[in-house]
Formats: structure tokens, C-alpha cells, sequence
């Protein structure tokens, strides 16, 4: 089996067990928590169409063991009729959320690793290929997630506020989330901390699923209106916004929804740590140089799209290097 529960009674959102595909249908939380097995590749175009499955890690995850299923029952095929089949099934099913880079990421990914071996395997063989595929993509998502968390956590500490926006938590990956990675594993390293949770309007994702999630898992969350976040801000309940990305190019530039911008904007305002999915910037109105307090060498200067990540906390900068490492030098802006 592939996909178990999460950190405390949270539920996977994608689960696959004995060739079968199931999936947290996410459009009845917080009320219902209700696990729908996927009995054809149409359905699962269906869940992804109507966020059943959401979340850009998850809808990836979760197309790949789609195709997987659609391809289940066509083993009787010649290889190259099975590839054949593949190659339309994998655009059908891309096309059920075309603006999601990891649906289409997973599907051409494991359409690419069995694409080249029709004269080598049989239509079984090739499937069992296809299903190891998936499994190492739904295994690295859990192994990223974790990452994040491992590395943005020494950023939370004891009696700080948290704010976040929308969901990037586990309901919307295989793992333990982006954005709130780094506060399960806090929370299970025993930092005390309090998350404050914007309800993310129009389809309130923040109120039905990020909340929920939290306070499934223990963490102590509060949900608050949109529009309350600069002024819980400005009365120094918030000391570091942590919220997910939609897009992040090759130098590092991001592209966000409005609200979460609203949130950065916020955080440069009151001069706040933020973290993006394990990404951290700071802001303060001044080009900032780090260099290593041991030997002089510089690590970063200018802004965050023409280096590593970093944010400044009590006269230290705390910077995510592209290879994900954490490192902490003293800040002489």
C-alpha cells in the first residue's frame, strides 16, 4: 500500500492498494471525511475537475496512479497497442486541469519511462513499470514535504504567531504539506506556537481545510477573515507568515495568487520574516550581504532572485541554499 495516514488523524489523500486508486474527496471537508475509491479513468478526470483532489503535489500524485488505473485493465493488449492506449489515455487525462504543471509533469513522466520498451516487455511488464513510476513519484512527494519541514522548523519557536493563507498543508500533497511542513515538525519537536489562518476567499480553503487540518493534528490554529491579517500584524500577533507558491521559475521569481500577495505585502509592511514552501525571504528596505562570521566568504547579496533564500532574525540571516541546506550567519546589512 501506497499512501497511509499522515500526522496525527489526518487522512491520505491519495491512496493506492492491491492495483486499486483511492481518494479523499476534499470538496466535503471539514464535515465529512469521505474516501472515494476511483473505478475509472474517467472519475478520476471528474475529482480533478472538481477539486475532489487538490493541491499541484497531489493532483500530480494522484494522476500518475490515474493512469496507472486506466492502463490496469488493458494488459491483454500487444505492447504497442497498450503504448498506443497510453499515449491517449495520458492526454486525456492532462486535459482535465491543463494550468496544473504537476498533472501534466506526472503523466508525461510516467507516459516517458515505459514509452521506449514495447519490443523489449510484455503489456504486464510495462504496467508494472508504470506502477513503480508512481510509486517512487508518490514517495519523493513525502520525501520533499518532509524536507521543507526539516528545514523551515528551527524558524518557529516558542510563542511565536504563524500566519498562513489558503492551503499548501498535507491535504494538498502525499506528505505533511509545504507551507505547514515546517509547523508539524516543530509541533512534533514540542515548539509551542500558535497558526493564524486566513479563510482564503471565494472557496474557503483556509477555514474548511487548513484549519482543520491543524487541529487535527494539535496544533493550536486560529481562523481569521482576510481582511484581518494587517491588523493583527500591526498589533505584533504575527511573527512570521509562512504560505504556499503557485509558480516558481528557474531563478527563483514566484507568481502567487492576489491574496497571498496581499499577505507578502503585509509582511514587508510590518517587516516580517516570510517563507514560501520551505523558501525564505526578509524584508527590510535595505540590500542585504551575508557572509560567513568564520571566514569573511561571501554567501548573498541583493534580492532573493539572484541567490539563495534568506530571511533576517535577530541580527542573523537564516538562508536555504539552492541545495536546501539551512545555514545561519551573523547579518551586517
Amino acid at each position: 500500500m501506497t499512501g497511509q495516514a499522515l500526522t496525527g488523524d489526518l487522512p491520505a489523500t491519495v491512496r493506492w492498494e492491491d492495483d486499486r486508486l483511492y481518494l479523499l474527496d476534499q470538496t466535503l471537508l471539514p464535515h465529512e471525511t469521505h474516501i472515494e475509491e476511483q473505478r475509472d479513468i474517467h472519475q478520476v478526470h471528474e475529482s480533478i475537475q472538481r477539486l475532489a483532489v487538490r493541491g499541484a503535489p497531489a493532483i500530480g500524485v494522484a494522476a500518475a496512479w490515474g493512469l496507472c488505473l486506466a492502463m490496469r485493465d488493458r494488459r491483454q493488449l500487444s505492447p504497442e497497442e497498450f503504448l498506443a492506449e497510453l499515449q491517449v489515455t495520458a492526454e486525456y487525462l492532462i486535459s482535465a486541469r491543463p494550468t496544473a504543471v504537476n498533472l501534466a509533469w506526472a503523466v508525461r513522466r510516467l507516459r516517458d519511462s515505459v514509452k521506449a520498451l514495447a519490443g523489449d516487455l510484455s503489456s504486464s511488464a510495462i504496467y508494472a513499470r508504470m506502477v513503480a513510476e508512481a510509486r517512487e513519484i508518490h514517495e519523493e512527494d513525502v520525501m520533499l514535504c518532509q524536507g521543507m519541514g526539516e528545514n523551515g522548523a528551527p524558524l518557529i519557536r516558542d510563542g511565536m504567531g504563524v500566519l498562513t493563507h489558503c492551503n499548501a498543508g498535507a491535504m494538498a500533497t502525499a506528505g505533511i504539506g509545504t507551507a505547514t511542513a515546517p509547523m508539524y515538525v516543530a509541533h512534533n519537536r514540542g515548539v509551542r506556537f500558535r497558526v493564524y489562518t486566513d479563510e482564503t476567499r471565494p472557496l474557503l480553503q483556509g477555514a474548511r481545510i487548513t484549519a482543520w487540518e491543524l487541529q487535527k493534528a494539535g496544533i493550536d490554529t486560529t481562523l481569521i477573515t482576510d481582511n484581518m491579517a494587517a491588523h493583527l500584524m500591526s498589533q505584533g500577533l504575527i511573527d512570521l507568515v509562512i504560505t504556499g507558491t503557485d509558480r516558481v521559475a528557474a531563478n527563483g521569481d514566484q507568481f502567487e495568487v492576489t491574496e497571498a500577495w496581499r499577505s507578502r505585502a503585509f509582511s514587508n509592511t510590518f517587516v516580517l520574516p516570510e517563507v514560501h514552501e520551505g523558501t525564505i525571504y526578509g524584508y527590510t528596505g535595505r540590500i542585504l550581504t551575508a557572509a560567513s562570521a568564520e571566514t569573511g566568504e561571501m554567501l548573498w547579496r541583493s534580492r532573493a532572485a539572484q541567490g539563495p533564500n534568506m530571511t533576517l532574525v535577530d541580527g542573523h540571516l537564516a538562508i536555504v541554499t539552492f541545495e536546501g541546506e539551512l545555514v545561519v550567519v551573523e547579518a551586517n546589512p
